[in-house]
């Protein structure tokens, strides 16, 4: 798939400029090119068409550069704080993407800057809650919400790995279901999925009791 790159033109060719290399920079030297270049090109007309003697020259000058120096500080701050949005998104996208932390972006703000944070924000959690969900169902098994062959073949490799640096006993246990097919025969698959969340659901109340006496008999 060919990426459309029609309108970045502009922005491809500034990138293979070596300075300044940030986005931020890229903005901030256009906007001073664009603003005192101008400027900088009326005075020295004006000074070359209107004969002035040396101190006017430098009286002209003088405010001149005290003004540009004052309008440049301004914009760069002002340019520095409308870029800030810009920044907060990617820096929490890459977060997102390194450390897995959702974005606490604000969601508030109705301009182009902060509707990109807002949206952002949304994306990232709908992402993640999806991503998380997939992960469960490639493990758990939807009918009784228990490992899967696929789920428990990794719990037991994590399991064994345990019991290997600990060097505590481990118990496996095999179940097997005897005449489920029959009761799916004669009853439905409706009841036959009924009882195997009854039996689910006796494994793991026996199992967390199991565990809650092993507990109280080590205190």
């Amino acid at each position: 798939m060919t990426m459309n790159t029609g309108n970045l033109k502009l922005y491809l060719l500034l990138s293979r400029f070596p300075f300044p290399k940030s986005y931020r920079g890229k903005i901030l030297l256009s906007a001073f090119i664009g603003t005192h270049v101008p400027l900088i090109a009326l005075i020295f007309y004006f000074l070359l068409s209107h004969p002035l003697g040396l101190k006017s020259i430098l009286h002209i000058l003088a405010i001149a550069l005290i003004s540009t120096l004052l309008g440049t500080g301004f914009s760069l701050y002002m340019l520095h704080a409308l870029l800030t949005p810009l920044r907060l998104a990617s820096q929490k996208l890459r977060e997102y993407i390194i450390n897995k932390r959702i974005p606490d972006l604000p969601d508030h703000f109705t301009d182009e800057a902060g509707q990109l944070m807002a949206d952002v924000r949304y994306t990232v959690e709908h992402l993640d809650k999806v991503i998380d969900s997939l992960k469960k169902a490639s493990i758990m098994d939807y009918l009784t919400g228990v490992y899967n062959r696929h789920g428990g073949e990794k719990r037991l490799v994590e399991d064994i790995a345990r019991v290997h640096r600990s060097g505590d006993p481990m118990t496996l246990v095999i179940l097997d279901v005897d005449n489920l097919k029959l009761i799916n025969d004669q009853y439905g698959h409706d009841t036959g999925d009924i009882c195997l969340k009854h039996i689910t659901n006796i494994i793991e109340k026996k199992h967390s009791q199991g565990r809650l006496a092993c507990k109280m008999g080590r205190r």
